[in-house]
C-alpha cells in the first residue's frame, strides 16, 4: 500500500555557504609570494594535516631575499621557514608552514 508524500512535513537539511573558495585563497597566496620572487620562481602547496608552501628559485642570493620577505607577507601567515630538498640541483627550495 502506497502512502501519499507530505512535502510540508519534510525537514530540509540546511546548506552552508562557503565563505571563500579554497582554490582562490591558494591562488591569492601564490600571487603574493610570486610578487617578491624572481620571474622564474615556482610556488606549490602540499597538505598533510598542515598546509605547506614550497618555493623553487634559481640562485642562493634570490632564495635569501625571499626568505627575508616571506615572514612579512599575509600578516605573518608563513612560519617555520627553512631550506628544503629541491627537485633539481640547479634550484633552491624554500619551505614554510602556512597558518590558515
Amino acid at each position: 500500500m502506497a502512502t501519499k508524500f507530505d512535502s510540508d512535513r519534510v525537514a530540509h537539511i540546511p546548506v552552508q555557504k562557503r565563505k571563500r573558495n579554497v582554490v582562490a585563497a591558494l591562488q591569492s597566496l601564490s600571487d603574493e609570494i610570486l610578487a617578491v620572487c624572481p620571474p622564474e620562481a615556482t610556488v606549490s602547496f602540499r597538505f598533510d594535516g598542515k598546509l605547506y608552501v614550497d618555493i623553487d628559485i634559481r640562485g642562493v642570493e634570490h632564495a635569501t631575499l625571499v626568505e627575508s620577505f616571506l615572514p612579512t607577507l599575509q600578516a605573518g601567515a608563513f612560519h617555520d621557514i627553512r631550506r628544503g630538498k629541491a627537485p633539481s640541483p640547479f634550484l633552491q627550495r624554500i619551505t614554510a608552514e602556512v597558518d590558515g
